[in-house]
């Protein structure tokens, strides 16, 4: 039987394939899981699931189904976890990256700012995610 563990590990192969640059392979895989996430209502591995598949649309320099799946993941982020936690921030850092791809300095720098202000109250100040996107905004700053 099918089981909600089949559906992360259908995913984990996406990811898998994704990190080894096999797009279309890892997007068959996200879409098997995914669809077996929203059918079981497992909304925050859907959301993961959009996530995962935003960023081999952004790797292909498809940069509107990115932002729409981002968009898609982050709405679902914000239901579930809330505008606080970790990785709502994450979705926020992906989409700044691909708004910077897009020479959309104004927006990526709106969601550095917001994923910053949430990596702030989660994390030590030595985090290496802090030191990340304040190395981010100084080089989308420099761009504007």
């Amino acid at each position: 039987a099918v089981t909600e563990d089949s559906f992360e590990l259908m995913r984990g192969l996406g990811k898998l394939l994704d990190g080894q640059a096999k797009d279309a392979e890892a997007m068959t895989w996200y879409e098997k899981a995914l669809a077996g996430f929203v059918e079981s209502g497992k909304e925050v591995s859907t959301a993961k699931t959009y996530h995962n598949m935003a960023r081999v649309y952004d790797n292909q320099g498809k940069y509107t189904q990115a932002l729409a799946f981002y968009d898609k993941s982050l709405a679902i982020k914000l239901k579930t976890l809330g505008p606080d936690h970790p990785d709502t921030a994450a979705t926020y850092n992906n989409m700044a990256v691909l708004c910077y791809n897009m020479e959309d300095y104004t927006q990526s720098l709106k969601h550095l700012e917001l994923a910053l202000g949430i990596y702030l109250k989660s994390f030590d100040p030595g985090h290496p995610d802090i030191s990340n996107v304040k190395s981010w905004i100084a080089g989308v700053k420099k761009e504007m």
